[in-house]
């Protein structure tokens, strides 16, 4: 069976939606900090992702 070959984009996907998971679960606990830091990793991996 051959290999799947993982891109950039594929592991930026899968690194995103695992801080995104993290930090909704800090969300929970201090909703106003979570917010803007969830802002910010969006926009970083749009940059990421774009490129």
């Amino acid at each position: 069976m051959p290999r799947k070959k993982i891109d950039k984009q594929e592991v930026a996907f899968w690194i995103y939606l695992g801080l995104i998971l993290l930090w909704a679960l800090y969300g929970l606990r201090d909703g106003a900090a979570a917010e803007p830091l969830i802002r910010a990793l969006r926009d970083a991996f749009q940059l990421i992702i774009e490129q």
